[in-house]
């Protein structure tokens, strides 16, 4: 076992040393670019499991009393061993309801602005908690990766901190000087992370017209073909000939849903009380479109892992639900069948422990099968272990 771990230690270092910059003239040739950034990454990766917060103060997840689908959060949670809070809502009233409708001509469903509410509670229980400086909140519909502790987050972290060491940024409070809050660069170098999302779509020259060292091409063996990604993801990646098992990490340009995002505790004040505090006049369709809002505002600054990290399961929605059925969902209409949520390749969400089976030898056994292997290393270790069995 400790030779296994040594050899994925050492690929996952090799795979980050040819982590690429993009330049800005060459947005259409991303394969052809060779800028090693070798002596700004070796200091920033560690190569160790990220923690059971996945280095943020704390994980905390929206989650309405009653909820059918806490069980099965709770699940993969434990199989892949990160700790999540579910602080629990109040019963919400027609005041709080009528409170947070804007004054004029608000066109925000019931549903919705149930759905406002639970976030806006998560964001009071996280400043309520005065030891917390980051924290990441999830819906609770969401599924993610087998992966995500061990690989996928310890790689985007070291992305996002590569980004930091790049910035100009006024000094840090003393309460955000340690090691943990570290993990994702300094924490007043963001505002916002989206690692879940429904899409942040861009084109070319949106991302030329960043600075080219705010964007980020890395290596992530995790990530699913481009044959097992939503449709839109895939053509967003080979328009611009990203190479297959590679994320991109870039300044937000049209991010949609709020599946899953991190703030700082200045940002979530913000959130609270300058963007929303209630649905602004004129009409806010949802929670998530008042946070693509705020990341417009040149001064909110947000972050988006691309292809997403976290994304949620295809089920009813409870929004729709309480506004009488009729909603449409972007992946419902795409009727494909799929048995996991988009671009997550061995979710664990739908995953069951077998009859007598402890929890860390259902994480073995899944980590064996043959859609939750990684790369050729593991794919080889893996023959050889059944040969040897």
């Amino acid at each position: 076992m400790e030779r296994r771990t040594n050899r994925w230690l050492l690929l996952a270092l090799a795979l980050l040393l040819s982590i690429t910059i993009v330049r800005q003239a060459d947005i259409g040739r991303i394969r052809h670019v060779a800028h090693n950034i070798t002596n700004s990454l070796r200091p920033l990766y560690t190569g160790a499991h990220a923690n059971t917060t996945l280095g943020f103060g704390a994980i905390i997840a929206v989650s309405r009393p009653g909820s059918s689908r806490r069980e099965a959060l709770i699940r993969a949670a434990n199989i892949t061993e990160i700790d999540i809070t579910i602080p629990e809502q109040p019963q919400w009233t027609e005041d709080d309801i009528s409170g947070l409708r804007a004054v004029e001509n608000s066109t925000i469903t019931r549903g919705s602005t149930l759905a406002w509410l639970g976030h806006l509670n998560a964001l009071h229980y996280f400043l309520h908690n005065t030891t917390l400086s980051t924290v990441l909140i999830l819906e609770d519909d969401v599924d993610f990766s087998l992966h995500l502790r061990t690989h996928q987050i310890p790689l985007a972290a070291t992305a996002m901190r590569m980004v930091a060491s790049n910035l100009t940024i006024p000094p840090s409070p003393r309460n955000h000087k340690s090691r943990l809050q570290n993990y994702w660069g300094i924490p007043n170098a963001w505002d916002l992370l989206y690692v879940g999302h429904c899409g942040d779509f861009y084109t070319p020259e949106s991302l030329a017209s960043l600075p080219q060292s705010q964007l980020i091409i890395y290596p992530d063996a995790t990530l699913p073909p481009y044959a097992a990604l939503h449709g839109k993801t895939s053509s967003q990646l080979s328009d611009l000939h990203v190479p297959e098992a590679h994320r991109l990490l870039h300044p937000s340009i049209s991010p949609l849903c709020t599946f899953a995002f991190a703030l700082t505790r200045h940002s979530a004040h913000r959130i609270l009380t300058q963007y929303a505090a209630r649905e602004a006049d004129g009409g806010t369709e949802a929670y998530d479109v008042r946070i693509l809002e705020a990341c417009r505002d040149p001064t909110f600054r947000c972050w988006t892992v691309n292809p997403e990290l976290f994304h949620h399961v295809k089920a009813e929605s409870e929004i729709a639900a309480v506004n009488g059925g009729g909603q449409w969902s972007v992946d419902e209409a795409d009727g494909d069948g799929r048995e996991e949520a988009f671009n997550i390749g061995c979710g664990v969400r739908g995953l069951a422990v077998r009859e007598g089976e402890s929890v860390a030898e259902a994480r073995e056994r899944l980590r064996g099968e043959e859609r939750c292997r990684i790369g050729g290393v593991e794919r080889e270790e893996g023959k050889q272990g059944a040969q040897r069995g």
